[in-house]
C-alpha cells in the first residue's frame, strides 16, 4: 500500500515499481493457464467417474431385480396418479421404456375435450393400449366442439371401455355427448358422471329436475356394475329410459360442490328430491349397495315440489338384493326415500340423519326408521352406524336385530338406556321396564362405538363389560366383546377381561374410567 505520492521523483519511483509488478503479472499467466487446464481436465475426469459410480450402482440396484412385468403394473399404477406420467416415466432409461410399452401402461385415458391437443392424446393412448380394456376419463369444462373429434375416437373403441367418467358443466353437456350412441359397450362395468354449474331458479314454488339420457346400448351391457353420480342435484333418470339397469348392484348418489343453487333474492344450497332417489331406485331392481350423501342439500318437499315420475307410494317397492346402505343428509327429506322402500336382506346401514340433536325432527326420523324395520320384517343387520337417534328407539332396533355384530352410535344425550340394554340379559324396554324373557339383546355383537354421548355411566359401562363377558364364559352364546369405545377411549385397551371379571363392578369402574 503506497502512501500519497506529493514529490515528482518519489513519483518516477513508484512508476518503475509499477511496470515490474506488470512483468511479474504476465510471467504468472501462462502458468495459470495450465493450472487451469489441468483443473478442468481433473474436473471432466471426476464428472465421468461419478457417472460411472451412479450406471454401476444403479445396475446393482433393488429396482433392477424387478421383472419387467411388475416394473409394468408400477407405471401403470403410477398413470392413476398422474394423467402424463406414462409419457414421462418411459423417459427415465432404456428398461423402463420397455416396461412401458405394455399396454396396461395406457389402460388409461385422461381427454380434455377443450384442449386442442385432445384428439392426438386420444389417438396415441389408443394405438400403445392395443386391444386391452382401458378406462376412458372425458371432462368437458366449456362448450368448444372441436373437442368432439377426440371423442368419436374413443367412441369407435366403446368394445374396449371398462369405465367411463364424464365431467361437464351441466347435465345438457352429457346429454350431448351421449347423444347418438349407438355402439355397444359389452365389457363397460362402471358409469361416473361429475356434474356441476349454477341453476338459476326464480319461482320457489315450483322446479323441474334435469334429466339424464343414458344410451340403451349401456344398460344392455352384461357386465355394468356401477353407477355414480357425483352432481349438484339428483337427476331423473325414468323420463329418458324405459329400460331397466338389471345388472347394477352398486350406485352412489353425492353432493360434492359447493352452494349453487341460486334464486331471485338469496343463495340456497342444493336441491334434492325424495322421488328422483325413488326414480333411480326403481330402475336397479338388483341393486346391492346404495349411497346417497346429500349433506349439502336442501329439503324440497317431494308432493309440494316436483310431480312424482314413478308413482310409488310408502312402502310399495322392495328391494330384496340390497344389503348396504349410507344415507347422509342434513335434512329429513333426504331420507324420505325410506318410506318407500322395503329391505329385507339389510345388513349394512349408515345412516347420518341430522348435524345436531334435535327433538322434533329426530323423533320423526326414528319414525321412518322404525316403520322400515316393521316393513322388512326384522332385516339381518349385522352393522349398524348411525347419528343422532333417540335412545328408546336405538334399544327398539337392537332388540330386533339379533344378527348385529357391530354398532357405532354418535352424538347421543343420554347413552344409559342402549348400555343398560346391551349389559343385561333381560331386554331393556326403557323408563325402568323390562322383558322377563331370559335373552341377550344383541348377543353376536362384539364391537361397540360410542361417540359426542354425553351422561355416560361408567358403573353399567363396568357391568356390561363384566355380565357379557361372564356370559361369555358360561357358554351362554355371547360373543366376545373384542371393541368398546366410549367417546374416543378405548375402554379394554391393554387390559385381560378374564381378570376384569373377577372384580366387583365399582373396581372395574375406577380402572377403566378416564
Amino acid at each position: 500500500m503506497f502512501n500519497v505520492i506529493t514529490i515528482p521523483e518519489d513519483r518516477a519511483g513508484v512508476e518503475e515499481e509499477i511496470e515490474m509488478m506488470n512483468a511479474k503479472q504476465r510471467r504468472l499467466q501462462p502458468t495459470i493457464q495450465l493450472l487451469r487446464v489441468a483443473l478442468d481436465d481433473l474436473q471432466n475426469h471426476y464428472d465421468v467417474l461419478e457417472r460411472d459410480i451412479a450406471y454401476a450402482r444403479s445396475s446393482i440396484a433393488p429396482i433392477r431385480k424387478l421383472p419387467l412385468e411388475m416394473l409394468s403394473n408400477i407405471l401403470e399404477f403410477c398413470s392413476y396418479i398422474d394423467d402424463d406420467a406414462p409419457s414421462t416415466l418411459l423417459r427415465v432409461c432404456r428398461r423402463w421404456r420397455v416396461a412401458a410399452s405394455s399396454p396396461q401402461v395406457w389402460s388409461r385415458i385422461v381427454v380434455d375435450l377443450d384442449d386442442f391437443y385432445a384428439e392426438e392424446k386420444a389417438c396415441a393412448y389408443l394405438e400403445r393400449s392395443r386391444t386391452v380394456l382401458v378406462d376412458i376419463e372425458i371432462s368437458r369444462p366449456g362448450f368448444r366442439d372441436d373437442g368432439f373429434r377426440a371423442w368419436d375416437q374413443l367412441r369407435q373403441h366403446a368394445h374396449r371401455w371398462r369405465s367411463l367418467e364424464i365431467t361437464t358443466e351441466t347435465f345438457i353437456q352429457v346429454n350431448h355427448l351421449l347423444e347418438g350412441f349407438f355402439v355397444q359397450a359389452p365389457n363397460l362395468k362402471r358409469i361416473e358422471f361429475n356434474v356441476g354449474g349454477i341453476f338459476f331458479h326464480e319461482r320457489a314454488a315450483y322446479f323441474e329436475l334435469p334429466t339424464l339420457s343414458l344410451p340403451k346400448d349401456f344398460i344392455k351391457s352384461p357386465k355394468f356394475r356401477e353407477l355414480r353420480l357425483n352432481t349438484w342435484t339428483v337427476p331423473i333418470l325414468t323420463r329418458s329410459i324405459e329400460q331397466k339397469f338389471n345388472h347394477v348392484t352398486t350406485l352412489h348418489l353425492k353432493d360434492k360442490y359447493a352452494t349453487i343453487f341460486r334464486s331471485a333474492d338469496r343463495i340456497r344450497p342444493h336441491p334434492i328430491c325424495g322421488n328422483a332417489i325413488a326414480g333411480i331406485l326403481r330402475q336397479c331392481p338388483r341393486l346391492v349397495i346404495f349411497t346417497l350423501d346429500a349433506r349439502d342439500s336442501i329439503p324440497f318437499h317431494s308432493g309440494r315440489i316436483c310431480i312424482d315420475p314413478t308413482g310409488l307410494m310408502r312402502g310399495e317397492y322392495s328391494m330384496p338384493f340390497l344389503e348396504n346402505i349410507s344415507l347422509v343428509g342434513h335434512h329429513l327429506d333426504v331420507f324420505a326415500v325410506l318410506d318407500r322402500l322395503t329391505l329385507p336382506n339389510l345388513r349394512t346401514a349408515y345412516i347420518e340423519p341430522l348435524p345436531q340433536y334435535a327433538a322434533g325432527l329426530a323423533e320423526r326420523f326414528s319414525g321412518a326408521w322404525k316403520d322400515l324395520i316393521r316393513r322388512s320384517k326384522a332385516p339381518p343387520l349385522e352393522d349398524l352406524h348411525i347419528f343422532a337417534m333417540a335412545p328408546e328407539d336405538i334399544v327398539w332396533t337392537l332388540e330386533r336385530s339379533p344378527r348385529m355384530k357391530k354398532f357405532r352410535l354418535e352424538y347421543c344425550t343420554n347413552p344409559d338406556p342402549i348400555i343398560k340394554a346391551l349389559s343385561s340379559s333381560y331386554a331393556y324396554k326403557g323408563r325402568g321396564r323390562f322383558n322377563f324373557e331370559p335373552r341377550w339383546v344383541c348377543s353376536k355383537i362384539s364391537q361397540i362405538y360410542l361417540d359426542e354421548c354425553f351422561r355416560v355411566s361408567w358403573l353399567s359401562v363396568a357391568k356390561l363389560i363384566k355380565n357379557r363377558h361372564k356370559a361369555y364364559l358360561d357358554d351362554k352364546k355371547v360373543a366376545l366383546t373384542a371393541g368398546l369405545v366410549i367417546n374416543g377411549h378405548n375402554v379394554l385397551e391393554e387390559r385381560d377381561l378374564d381378570t376384569l371379571v373377577c372384580l366387583k363392578a365399582r373396581q372395574i369402574k375406577t380402572l377403566i374410567e378416564p
